[in-house]
């Protein structure tokens, strides 16, 4: 992406992952709820917990306690068991991607939102930071 250009998919999908880094930070940081858990428990917990947030995405909750989830799994070395939710993370990421795009139209509402997430994107997007190399 050119500075303030057209978001692309692998921008979203960069800035994601930064955010997923976080995410680890935080969790552990709060002291791994999760730690105990077995990975098929955690993995079925974050499946029922991303559908809730998928249906909804203003469910706080559901996001936070798969956000935790995922950490735990992270930490472990798994990934999320996305092919289960393979339609649910393509609509949440069509949302994300069309939320994101309507934002870095309207200069204005970015304003009113303040240190959102569009801010937040914007600003990891102008450091040039891409996907990771695998």
């Amino acid at each position: 992406m050119t500075k303030r250009g057209a978001l692309t998919e692998e921008d979203l999908t960069a800035w994601l992952q930064n955010q997923g880094l976080d995410q680890v930070e935080d969790y552990v940081g709060r002291g791994r709820q999760f730690g105990g858990v077995d990975a098929d428990e955690l993995r079925r917990g974050w499946v029922a917990a991303y559908k809730v947030w998928a249906r909804d995405l203003q469910n706080v909750d559901a996001r936070k306690l798969s956000e935790d989830l995922e950490a735990e799994l992270s930490l472990r070395g798994e990934e999320p068991p996305y092919s289960l939710v393979k339609a649910e993370h393509d609509a949440v990421t069509a949302a994300a991607m069309a939320a994101a795009e309507d934002l870095l139209r309207d200069p204005e509402r970015m304003r009113e939102i303040g240190s959102g997430i569009a801010r937040d994107m914007i600003a990891f997007l102008d450091r040039g930071k891409g996907p990771k190399a695998n």
